[in-house]
């Protein structure tokens, strides 16, 4: 009686050992979705690949979201392509292998914009000074099929957004009360509850105390890493007294050679080339790449050291002037 018992006991022992290595369907989910993950273990392999000829052979049914796992070249549609493409990267041989996630297809990768963002000097980034009191609105981007945004402020949710189309949500404008910097963060869901993320730091300011205006944002909202683009400039002003005016002078500066091998500083200084002023206009957009051929006309052999540059100011209805601000576009892609 006791030797039974012992062994009920074992057994038990070992049953509860194995439940504990189970991994629960929630903490799965949570798990990356891996494309080619179709048995989702959380690794891919020559399993996977079978799993696939046994959906195609309707020995077994895909779920939906096997059905997408599956998709390993890229094209939309399980078939026994997918299975190869798994086996030759297991073989270490070139193929249309994806490596990717779930997140990665029906998310692809955030960003957002705002009217308060400015393109800085550096061409690589930007910035955005938002006014005390003064609403910004933020415009979430995402490049694949999401199901919904989600906009949140120091970690704390402004709105959400159900997805009417593939790379666009509407905007949400949000007013700042308190100065000093501020985290504002696009969250965007796919249909299979992955999640991808992009998130910046806002400066909130006060308006200027003698009650000029401000250039709130100025940015290329269609401009790429890469710098491609239509080259519109969109100019926000906030303060003063509506309508505005606005001041765009154009130029580009060229890195001078000699600082490649100087160390002074007077020779590392960017040289300007020829330069274009509208004057006061009523236009808040420009496009920068028209107006740059037909009056700065930057030479052909433009490259990556050299910088286009616009020097804007704003105008208010009591002719009070903005502080300069400048923005950068790298045009040099697409005025060759």
């Amino acid at each position: 009686m006791k030797k039974l018992f012992s062994k009920v006991t074992a057994l038990l022992l070992c049953a509860g050992l194995l439940l504990s290595c189970v991994v629960p369907v929630g903490a799965m989910m949570a798990l990356p979705l891996k494309v080619g993950d179709v048995d989702r273990d959380n690794n891919i392999t020559s399993v996977d690949a079978a799993l696939i000829l046994r959906f195609l052979a309707h020995m077994h049914k895909p779920s939906e979201l096997q059905i997408a796992l599956s998709d390993v070249d890229g094209d939309d549609i399980m078939t026994v392509l997918d299975a190869t493409a798994i086996q030759r990267h297991l073989a270490d041989l070139p193929g249309p292998f994806t490596n990717a996630e779930i997140a990665d297809y029906f998310c692809g990768f955030t960003s957002f914009h705002s009217d308060a963002e400015i393109s800085v000097a550096d061409h690589y980034s930007t910035a955005d000074i938002c006014y005390v009191s003064v609403p910004v609105t933020f415009f979430p981007k995402v490049y694949g099929e999401p199901r919904r945004y989600t906009l949140s402020v120091d970690g704390e949710t402004v709105s959400t957004i159900e997805a009417r189309d593939y790379d666009r949500a509407d905007g949400v404008t949000y007013t700042f009360f308190e100065e000093g910097e501020h985290t504002v963060a696009c969250d965007a869901e796919c249909c299979y509850g992955q999640h991808v993320q992009s998130s910046r730091r806002v400066q909130v300011e006060k308006l200027p105390e003698d009650g000029r205006p401000a250039v709130m944002g100025a940015a290329f909202y269609d401009q790429s890493r890469t710098s491609s683009g239509n080259g519109i400039l969109t100019v926000t002003a906030a303060g003063g007294t509506a309508p505005y005016r606005y001041s765009y002078k154009l130029y580009y500066d060229r890195l001078n050679p000699l600082c490649l091998s100087s160390e002074d500083e007077s020779e590392s200084m960017p040289i300007t080339i020829n330069d274009y002023s509208t004057g006061y206009i009523e236009k808040n957009e420009i496009n920068v790449i028209e107006l740059f051929a037909e009056y700065v006309k930057p030479p052909t052999d433009l490259g990556q050291s050299d910088v286009m540059r616009v020097e804007l100011t704003v105008l208010d209805a009591q002719a009070r002037e903005s502080q300069p601000v400048t923005v950068s576009f790298i045009g040099y892609d697409v005025c060759y």
